[in-house]
Formats: C-alpha cells, sequence, structure tokens
C-alpha cells in the first residue's frame, strides 16, 4: 500500500501540492522507520544494503520535501480547517501508550525476565519508538496544541 499511496502522491509532489507534499511525507516517514528498523534487527542478508538504501533515501527526500515546504513559505496552508485539538490529542495519546508499553517491556527484560528479547540482544523497536516516535509525536503535539516547537 506504501508504494502505491507514494506513486499516487508524486505529481503532486512535481506540483508543489502542500497536501501531496503532506502524504508523501508521511508514506516517506513509513519507509525511512521500517527499513532503518529491518537493517538495524535482522540478521544480515543479500537485502541488507537495500534496505539502508531505501531508509536513506527516504531521509533525504523528506529533508528535500521539508526544505522546499521552507522555500514556499507554506507555513499554515490549511488556515482553521486543520482539527489540531484532536490531532495534537492523538499524537499525545500514541506517545503516551508507546512509552508505557515499551519501558514497561524493558523493565522487565532488565530484571532477567525469560523470553523478552525474543532471541536478540536488544529491544530494536522500542528503542527506535522510544528514540524517534515518541520525540516527534510529541513535537507535533505542542505544534497542534499551539505551542512553539521545541525543535524551533
Amino acid at each position: 500500500m506504501a508504494v502505491p499511496a507514494l506513486l499516487l502522491a508524486a505529481p503532486y509532489v512535481a506540483r508543489r501540492s502542500f497536501r501531496g507534499r503532506l502524504i508523501a511525507t508521511g508514506v516517506l516517514g513509513y519507509f525511512l522507520y521500517q527499513y532503518l528498523e529491518y537493517s538495524v534487527t535482522w540478521a544480515i542478508g543479500p537485502l541488507f544494503l537495500l534496505f539502508i538504501a531505501i531508509y536513506g533515501a527516504s531521509l533525504l527526500a523528506i529533508a528535500w520535501i521539508g526544505w522546499s515546504l521552507a522555500r514556499d513559505r507554506a507555513d499554515d496552508p490549511l488556515g482553521e480547517r486543520l482539527p489540531r485539538r484532536g490531532w495534537a490529542l492523538l499524537t499525545l495519546g500514541m506517545s503516551g501508550l508507546l512509552t508505557l508499553m515499551w519501558l514497561q517491556r524493558i523493565a522487565l527484560a532488565r530484571r532477567g525476565e525469560p523470553g523478552l528479547l525474543l532471541g536478540e540482544t536488544t529491544l530494536t523497536v522500542q528503542a527506535l519508538d522510544l528514540g524517534l516516535v515518541v520525540p516527534t509525536s510529541r513535537t507535533g503535539w505542542a505544534r497542534c496544541a499551539g505551542s512553539p516547537s521545541p525543535m524551533s
């Protein structure tokens, strides 16, 4: 589903549509996260370099889209039509849920609970969620709620 979504968004990105770039950024974020996870979790195999290339290219494309939005000064093209309160609550809720789920699992694994590492040497998904997803969703929450972004 992600590849067709990205292909459908491509013509809109080429026309510098805000919504097209927003959709493309979301899909590219999915590729970035998934293939970063694949490259650090799975045993090395014939697709290892492809995984790295996909997440690296996704990161560059997200940066390029962000730069193009800044260049076009598309600060708030949706105006008041953006459901800020609902989006803020969703991102805050999801980041809180991930934090609670993964910190509990990390605490149990550190106490030596058998089977929690599932044959891995670390909790890769939990590390990526807590290090990437939670901070970016909290930044999005602050921005949607009208607070200044901690990243600015």
